[in-house]
């Protein structure tokens, strides 16, 4: 009886140290922040392009352009961000979120400059969502310290 008390003294310890074990990568405030400001550039990028399809029938050269090289910005912020996270181990979940976003939304809808101007507020909700769910993925890893 004492060497069983006596193992069962040595083996708990180890048993619940095991039990530790980490599944979750750790919290990020820069990326967090990144995930912050991507929103807020695409969000910004809708809103704008709603504004404009809303009030000319067509966009000038001049407005393709600009809008061309405000998609390719923020296709590089989406892209960087998508790596960061795919850097990072034990980020299954987040990774697979910001691949969604960058590959699935973003190059999928190539900055909608042709898209029917009733479904850029759908595009637009679906990237809010998206982004969301990005951000309580990285924030949620906080509460786990």
């Amino acid at each position: 009886m004492r060497t069983n008390k006596l193992t069962l003294l040595l083996v708990f310890p180890l048993i619940l140290s095991g039990c530790l074990q980490k599944w979750v990568a750790d919290y990020n405030a820069d990326v967090a922040n990144e995930i912050v400001e991507a929103a807020k550039k695409v969000d910004a990028y809708y809103a704008e392009l709603i504004e404009v399809r809303d009030s000319t029938a067509t966009l000038s050269d001049q407005q393709v352009t600009s809008f061309t090289a405000k998609y390719k910005a923020i296709d590089n912020l989406l892209y960087g961000l998508y790596l960061k996270n795919q850097s990072r181990p034990l980020n299954d979940q987040s990774t697979a979120i910001s691949k969604s976003i960058l590959e699935n939304l973003w190059r999928k809808y190539k900055g909608d400059l042709t898209t029917n101007k009733a479904l850029l507020p759908v595009n637009r909700q679906r990237f809010t969502r998206n982004f969301e769910a990005l951000l309580k993925s990285e924030t949620v890893k906080e509460d786990q310290r």
